[in-house]
């Protein structure tokens, strides 16, 4: 067993939300602390596992005191403890970032839509 999968054998999972985008750059959001989230996106959680997969292209991915990380194709960055970040398409990309149509409506349709599962 790989050490991934060593890790997640110990973890329990309730449930998921994914979202699913294609951006052209310059772009970029901002994610709050997951536990800023919790409340809308998954009501009683006791803990969010924020994760990015770049399928296409490239990114890079910001934390609030500075680090920067480039991804690529197939790589996977995951924040354990839901920690705030930004993510881009680099070079060209401006804080504040849009918040691309993702409202607190459209996070209260996708739980309902993951209550009804």
């Amino acid at each position: 067993m790989d050490a991934f999968s060593q890790i997640l054998s110990g973890v329990k999972l309730n449930g998921a939300v994914f979202f699913t985008a294609e951006f052209s750059a310059p772009w970029g959001f901002s994610t709050p602390a997951s536990n800023m989230m919790a409340a809308k996106i998954a009501p009683g959680a006791e803990h969010l596992v924020l994760y990015h997969l770049v399928i296409e292209g490239g990114a890079v991915i910001e934390l609030t005191d500075g680090q920067r990380t480039e991804l690529g194709p197939g790589d996977v960055v995951i924040f354990p403890h839901g920690d705030p970040h930004h993510m881009s398409s680099g070079n060209g990309a401006t804080r504040p970032f849009p918040n691309y149509g993702i409202t607190n409506e459209e996070i209260a349709k996708l739980h309902e839509l993951q209550r009804l599962r």
